[in-house]
């Protein structure tokens, strides 16, 4: 009986010396994986230079008609009619506009640096967004979607 156990012991312990060795000797293999970056974006995948129009709300006129040009190389021309106001309803400003670190908003500043706007680029649409950069939603939200009407 003795040996029975003993043989038994022996086996076990062969076997588990085995699996050892055999653990000891496989590899772990890492493939080289290389993360890719989406490029696309507003910026390099849209032809966004051009003239944009719309009717944004007011709160004292019948409406703000804004049209503004953006340049490739990085200009703007903004120009807005106050409607239903027949004296000083008119004005004009330059400047330059900078792209965001995701390439899909740009920012306007003014020429004399007192107005910044920032628009969301989307295809064939200029969206304006709120004075925190974020996206105005409400009953009123699409009225601040200019639309191209003149691609450069």
């Amino acid at each position: 009986m003795k040996k029975q156990i003993l043989t038994l012991i022996m086996v076990g312990l062969i076997m588990a010396s085995c699996k050892d060795k055999h653990a000891e000797k496989q590899e772990t293999i890492t493939p080289d994986t290389e993360v890719i970056h989406d490029a696309h974006n507003s910026q390099n995948s849209l032809d966004w230079s051009g003239t944009y129009k719309g009717v944004l709300p007011c709160a004292d006129c019948e409406g703000i008609e804004q049209e503004i040009t953006i340049n490739e190389d990085k200009t703007f021309t903004l120009k807005e009619t106050y409607l239903g106001k027949t004296k000083d309803n008119k004005f004009t400003e330059t400047g330059t506009f900078t792209w965001g670190k995701d390439g899909s908003i740009i920012t306007t500043i003014s020429d004399d640096k007192s107005r910044t706007i920032s628009y969301i680029v989307g295809e064939r649409t200029l969206t304006q967004l709120d004075i925190d950069n974020k996206e105005i939603t409400g009953p009123l939200a699409k009225n601040y979607i200019l639309k191209q009407v003149e691609a450069k």
